[in-house]
Order: C-alpha cells, then sequence, then structure tokens
C-alpha cells in the first residue's frame, strides 16, 4: 500500500526548492546550535589559580609591593609616589588562556585604611582583566578589595566563538592603606555552556518566524491563516508597540534610572536567600553589610523569583536578567491593556488602540526606563485587568467566576508588586461603586466579596506578614504628611506634547521629570472635552452608537486622578483638615507620598475614554475616525520620540554583569521603605558592640543566611550588640545544645543584642525564622492557586467538550 501525504504537506526536498535562502539559515543554524551543544557535553570544566611571585610578572617594579610567603602585600605608598602614579599601580599576570564561557572569580584578601568609594565603603584598589589582542572582549565588573569584606567573588564572561589566549588579570592598587591578597581562583561555570545553545535557538526562532513571515514565498502555501485581515493588523501592531516600548533594554548595556541600583539589589537579595535555600524571602540576609533588611516584608517580590533563578542557578548576567523582566512586563502591560479594552468595546481595532495608547504613553516610559520603577511599572501592567473585572461586574447581571476573576488577578497583581499602586487602585474602584450605587445588587456587591476574598486567600503568604509587620514597624511609605502638595504635576507637564527624558521630581518644574500622559492623549482628551461642549450644545445631534457611560465614567475618574495627580488638588489643606479627626483617612490620602503617582490610574482612564470616544465617531464617519487615529498615533510617537532622545543622550549607561560591594552596601530605601529611625544611614560600624561587658568575641561571620559569634563572656550576664537590625522573629541558638538565648533591641541604631550568660564560651547562631502561621499562610495560598489552575483546566475541557 503506497505512501500518503497529509494534505498540505510537503517533503523536505520541495521545501528547498521553493525557499533556498531559509534553507540555508537553517543549515547555518543548525551548524551552530551542533557545536554549542558539543561545546556544553564536552570538555572538562576550567579551573585557575593564582598567588604571589608566580602569578604577577611585574611584582619587582615597585618597591612598596612585597611578598608574604604566597601572599602580596601592597603598603602604603609615600604622597609623591601617588602624585607621579596618577591612576595609582597595576601589577599584571602572566598570560593565560580561557574559552567563552561564565567564570566565577574569587579573591582571598585583607584591607585597611583605603579610600572612600562612592557610596559607603573604603578600598585600596580593584581586580579586573585586559586583552591586548581582543580589547573589551571579555565582559566582567571591577571586583573592588574594600575594608569591609575578607573576600570577594565577581562574575567574567568571555561571549560565545571567542576565546581568549592572551587575558591577563590585574590588581590595581591606589589606596593609602595596606592590601594583602591572599588568592585568586577563577572557576568555569558548566551550567552557562547549555544556557548559551537556549539563548541562540530562541533567537534563532524569532529570526525564523520574521523571515518566515515577511520574506518567505513558503508562507502564502502553507495555509497559515490569521482568519481575518484585524488579527494580522493587531498582532503587527502589538509587536511593534512591545517593540518600540522596550527600545532601550536592547542595547548592550543598561540606563541608570534613578531606582535601577535599588530594583537590581532585590533580585541579587532573592538569588542569595534561592542560594541559602531560604524562599520565600521574607529578610535579604546580605544587604547593607549584613545588617539585613525585611524589604519583602512591605514589598513584595515575587514577580523577580524567575530572573533571579536565571541569575543565580543560570549564570545570566544581571543586566540581562532585568531586561528579560523588563520586555516581559511590556508584554504584559500590552496583552492586558488589549483584553481588557476587547471586553469594553469587543472590537479587536479598538482593543488595539487602547494597547497603542497605553503601552505607549509618556507616564509608562517614564516609570519604565528613567524612574526604573520597578514595582510600579508592574503593577501598571496589571491595572487594565482591575479595570476590565470591575466592568465585567456591572455589565453582568449574575455575575459569574470568570467576570471576577479578571478584578481578582488585576488586585492580586498589584498588591504583589506595588503596594500604594493596589490601594490607589481600590480607592478608585470605592469612587466608581459610591457613583453606580444604584446598581449595586446583591450579585454585584457578592461578586466583590468573592474577587476580593480571592485576592486575600491567593495572597495571604504575602499580606498577613505584611499586616504584623506594619504593627510593629512603620516604614516612611505608611507615614502621614501634612505637606506633599508640592509633588503634584503642573499643567504644563500633563499636557506636554514635546517633553524631555531626564530630570527627577522636585519642587516647580526646572529640572523635573516628565510627568505627563503623552502627545497623543493629550490630543485626545482636548477631543472630549470638545466632545462634551458641542454634546451639550447641538442635543439634537444622534447619538445612536454612543458608548456614552463608558465615556463619561473613564472620563469623570480621569479628570478625578489628573486632578489629584496634579499640584493644583488642595491636598495639604484637606490633610489640616482630617489631622486628629479622621487619620485614617488621612493616611489613605497620603499614602502614595508623590502625588503625581496618579498618573498611573489617569493614563488608564483617559485611554479607555479616548478609545470610547473614537469607536463613537467611527460610527458615524470613518474618515474622521482615521485622520483623528492617525493624528493620536503621530502625537504619541512624536512625545516618544522626544523622550528617547534626551534620555538616551542623558541618562548615564552601565554593564552591571553584576553589583560591586558599594552598590550592594547602599541601598537607599529612604523615599519608600526606609523604617522610621533611619536606621539605613547608620551602618558603617559593622562589628560587634561589646564595649562596658566582659565578653570577648572571637569570630563573627555569615553561614549562609545565619550568622555564628563565637565568643567568650568571663563575667556577668551581658549584651553582644551584632550587625543585624531588630526585625521581629530573630532567634539566637546556642550552636552545641540547641538552648535559645535571649534577644532584643540595643539602643544602637535599633541593633539587635543578644544576651550572653555569664561564665559562657562557645558559639551562638542568629537566624530569621518566621512564625509557623506564615508557613500556614503559605500553604493556603498554594492550595488556592493550585485549585484555581486545575478549576480553570476543566473549564477549558468542558468548553471543548462543548465545541
Amino acid at each position: 500500500m503506497g505512501e500518503q501525504n497529509h494534505p498540505g504537506s510537503m517533503d523536505i526536498g520541495k521545501l528547498i526548492k521553493k525557499d533556498k535562502v531559509l534553507s540555508v539559515i537553517v543549515a547555518v543554524e543548525i551548524l551552530i546550535l551542533l557545536c554549542l551543544i558539543i561545546k556544553a557535553f564536552v570538555g572538562e570544566t576550567t579551573a585557575l589559580s593564582f598567588s604571589g611571585e608566580a602569578f604577577f610578572d611585574n611584582i619587582r617594579d615597585y618597591e612598596t609591593i612585597t611578598e608574604d610567603g604566597a601572599d602580596v602585600v601592597f603598603e602604603s605608598m609615600p604622597a609623591e609616589q601617588q602624585a607621579d602614579l596618577e591612576h595609582g599601580v597595576n601589577i599584571y599576570s602572566y598570560e593565560f588562556a580561557l574559552r567563552s564561557g561564565a567564570y566565577v572569580v574569587t579573591v582571598e584578601y585583607e584591607s585597611s585604611g583605603g579610600d572612600p568609594m562612592e557610596y559607603i565603603l573604603s578600598t585600596n584598589g580593584y581586580l579586573g582583566f585586559r586583552s591586548r589582542i581582543k580589547e573589551s572582549t571579555a565582559k566582567y565588573e571591577d571586583l573592588y578589595l574594600d575594608d569591609q569584606h575578607d573576600r570577594v567573588m565577581g562574575r567574567l564572561y568571555i561571549p560565545a566563538f571567542s576565546s581568549l589566549s592572551d587575558l591577563q588579570l590585574f590588581i590595581h592598587y591606589d589606596g593609602p592603606g595596606k592590601l594583602r591578597i591572599k588568592s585568586i581562583t577563577i572557576t568555569e561555570q558548566s551550567i552557562y555552556r547549555f544556557m548559551q545553545a537556549l539563548g541562540f535557538l530562541l533567537c534563532f526562532i524569532v529570526f525564523d518566524l520574521i523571515y518566515f513571515f515577511l520574506f518567505s514565498s513558503l508562507f502564502k502555501e502553507s495555509k497559515i491563516d490569521f482568519k481575518t485581515k484585524g488579527r494580522a493588523r493587531t498582532m503587527l501592531v502589538a509587536t511593534a508597540t512591545v517593540v518600540f516600548a522596550s527600545a532601550p533594554f536592547f542595547m548592550g548595556y543598561l540606563f541608570r534610572g534613578h531606582d535601577i541600583l535599588y530594583h537590581l539589589n532585590r533580585i541579587e537579595a532573592i538569588a542569595a536567600a534561592m542560594r541559602y535555600h531560604r524562599i520565600p524571602v521574607r529578610i535579604q540576609s546580605d544587604v547593607l553589610l549584613g545588617f539585613g533588611y525585611s524589604l519583602p516584608l512591605y514589598y513584595c517580590d515575587i514577580f523577580l523569583y524567575p530572573v533571579a533563578f536565571l541569575y543565580e542557578y543560570c549564570m545570566i548576567p544581571l543586566r540581562i536578567c532585568y531586561q528579560i523582566y523588563g520586555i516581559s512586563i511590556n508584554i504584559l502591560t500590552a496583552y492586558a491593556s488589549y483584553r481588557c479594552c476587547r471586553t469594553i468595546f469587543r472590537d479587536r481595532d479598538m482593543a488595539t488602540i487602547g494597547m497603542f495608547l497605553y503601552s505607549l504613553s509618556l507616564y509608562c516610559l517614564t516609570n519604565v526606563h528613567l524612574r526604573a520603577a520597578l514595582g510600579e511599572y508592574t503593577a501598571y501592567a496589571f491595572l487594565p485587568l482591575a479595570l476590565e473585572g470591575v466592568y465585567r461586574i456591572y455589565i453582568s447581571e449574575k455575575p459569574g467566576i470568570w467576570d471576577w476573576m479578571p478584578l481578582t488577578m488585576g488586585m492580586m497583581g498589584m498588591l504583589e508588586s506595588h503596594l500604594v499602586t493596589a490601594m490607589m487602585a481600590a480607592f478608585f474602584i470605592f469612587v466608581f461603586v459610591l457613583a453606580k450605587i444604584r446598581k449595586l445588587t446583591i450579585r454585584r456587591v457578592m461578586a466583590f466579596v468573592k474577587a476580593a476574598s480571592a485576592v486575600l486567600l491567593l495572597t495571604a503568604w504575602f499580606f498577613v506578614p505584611m499586616v504584623e509587620s506594619l504593627k510593629v514597624l512603620k516604614p516612611v511609605v505608611t507615614e502621614i504628611s501634612s505637606r506633599i502638595q508640592w509633588t503634584g504635576a503642573y499643567v504644563l507637564q500633563i499636557f506636554q506634547i514635546i517633553p524631555g527624558g531626564y530630570g527627577i521630581s522636585k519642587p516647580g518644574m526646572t529640572g523635573d521629570m516628565p510627568l505627563g500622559i503623552g502627545g497623543g492623549l493629550t490630543a485626545g482628551f482636548f477631543l472630549l472635552v470638545l466632545y462634551y461642549l458641542t454634546r451639550n450644545i447641538d442635543r439634537t445631534r444622534d447619538n445612536e452608537g454612543m458608548n456614552s457611560k463608558t465615556i463619561n465614567a473613564c472620563f469623570a475618574l480621569g479628570l478625578l486622578a489628573i486632578w489629584m495627580s496634579s499640584a493644583y488638588f488642595p491636598r495639604d489643606l484637606i490633610a489640616r483638615i482630617l489631622i486628629g479627626r479622621f487619620d485614617a483617612a488621612r493616611s489613605m490620602l497620603e499614602v502614595m507620598e508623590t502625588v503625581w503617582r496618579h498618573l498611573t490610574l489617569g493614563t488608564l482612564f483617559i485611554s479607555v475614554a479616548v478609545v470610547s470616544l473614537l469607536y463613537a465617531i467611527r460610527n458615524r464617519d470613518r474618515k474622521t475616525y482615521i485622520a483623528l487615529t492617525g493624528m493620536i498615533a503621530f502625537l504619541t510617537i512624536i512625545s516618544d520620540m522626544s523622550f528617547y532622545r534626551d534620555f538616551a543622550y542623558e541618562c548615564p549607561q552601565d554593564a552591571y554583569i553584576e553589583m560591586n560591594n558599594d552598590e550592594k552596601a547602599y541601598l537607599d530605601m529612604s523615599a519608600d521603605y526606609d523604617l522610621e529611625w533611619g536606621m539605613t544611614r547608620q551602618i558603617m560600624d559593622n562589628y560587634v558592640i561589646t564595649d562596658g561587658t566582659d565578653i570577648e568575641v572571637i569570630s563573627y561571620g555569615n553561614d549562609g543566611a545565619d550568622r555564628i559569634m563565637e565568643c567568650v563572656n568571663s563575667g556577668s550576664d551581658a549584651d553582644a550588640i551584632v550587625p543585624l537590625f531588630d526585625f521581629a522573629h530573630y532567634h539566637a541558638y546556642d550552636t552545641d545544645s540547641g538552648i535559645e538565648l535571649r534577644v532584643k533591641r540595643s539602643d544602637v541604631h535599633a541593633r539587635l543584642a543578644v544576651e550572653v550568660p555569664g561564665g559562657y564560651k562557645g558559639s551562638i547562631r542568629i537566624a530569621y525564622v518566621p512564625p509557623m502561621y506564615w508557613h500556614v499562610m503559605e500553604l493556603i495560598s498554594l492550595i488556592s492557586w493550585l485549585g484555581l489552575i486545575v478549576y480553570w483546566i476543566y473549564c477549558l475541557r468542558t468548553k471543548n467538550a462543548l465545541d
């Protein structure tokens, strides 16, 4: 019986004949992948170790550099010699070879008396690499040998197909103090070989798909059908929107936005917790010179876990991890806004316009790139889901799970990414419900109750510990201020069409960052104003097909949000009226700290209102609709290009392979999540304080996320004040007997004090131990998520069976 080809099938020979170019491209890609895969499995892991004169070839060039056994010692140079050596002293290794891959570099050293660095630490020098033949091929961050540590680890990357045979390691010494180099090791991480192959595979797939759909003759014969031109148009606009919104993420470096160090530190802190097997992260044990910080209790970081995993276990450079996250959130923003508008208007083109306006608004680009406000732009992506949920609840007589579930997902996402945005969204939902109180049936009330209950169940693992922590510790973000009206934006800022791409938040407009909705939404806003004026004047106009309720609700809420984001909203007056009377309401009013954050809500509402107006105009006059849509799109692009122009030239750039020691020690949380006693400013002396006691500290160091203190107390009971901040749930145990020792808050910058019994001799383990009921909350959330997934799969199967 002869073989039968499936209809539409085509053998390999015919495929090659039909598109020879694509065939050659795929063949080359297969060869490259085979080379990478073979490399991943073949060859031993490289490991190098260096020390002493056997390593450094120019050590005798400087009288101030000596050897002490296998150690290399840099002594303090005279002032005149430092003046002669403008850039300090460099000693180089002999040349050695490394093939492409990822390597961990470890330096054991001692340093004292160094010069201050940019933020907190002091140092006498750093370690780096060079290659004369292939300059800048090796990718790394300088490893600063600071006084506050005795061991530093860093990463070195050699790009694919770029082995180096003349690589040199160098120690740069320019400090006034003493620097002793004990050992340097370089160890290859084999997992990166597989990640290289996977990365090339993904790039090849994207490239081949672009070529296939845009240039290949096989596309027409493939019988792939987008069903309608509208779907193809939507996919094209969505792709262009995400690419344009993510343009700065496609660089070989990161732009140094306002909060970039803050969020890169968060990723590294999660990676460290994964290394110590402390998931979920409750306290960042390594930050702030090892003092630790409970940031995850207030600022949920669950969405950063995937990129932290890539950084820790897959050896992906920190910069790429952040870029992956930013692009992913831009995709989510486009999807959520498209879905929201598709639900409201039931029209693909209207949903596409809404996605375009919301994803490319000026405020969105400011948050994502200039401010690098990772938590806020993550919450911005979830906000449209909350609006979709509220809309579904109000248009349905009997709201079901799929009506209120978008509200649950939206609020869950905002709560677990940026608490302030979640609170603002809840406030505007409350305002909307009050405005529509007449339509609030029992079933709709129950839908809101179910959505809120689901949010609490899904986020119980974070929400309950957060509420408990807020009762004990007060971050700045929860403090009440009676004078924050100055942070509001001005009319010229909100409606600017040609914005800049630099600046910070400050009083007035001079040097302020762009705080507006962008040219496209500005044009749409004034079209809405014109619509209301003409509608009120000409009441005989045919309003058939006008989505008046959607326009009215969104435009009203958008006006309120923009007003509240401005310097003209009487926030300070309201705060003074509420003080001592309704402090809870006043706290809700002031909690966002910078009032222009209301532009998040204003952008969404104005975007939907503009789409509503365009939808109404299209039903009357298609030519006018096309002209206005083109104008709005053009002004949106003009605003964004103006922003990018200044941003690209004014914002500093850095490779950010990883964070250096100084950047890791510095974690500026004074704007939002610093605690009320300002403790993050008081961490320079990272040693155990035993003044006035008979306690002798033999050693103090890290054991993963825990601290081990070996000490002797020859006197009576006394306190050893350790370099840890006193967060609730720290415990101290004798490592031999397991007996728990008393801990308390000391008088020294809220540090933790351990009461050491008189006559004690041994080691004490200090560990952060969350209470058992926190783990119960984690289990509740896990079961809730599993139940939701199972129910979703069941609904899909039921739907498929009916179809």
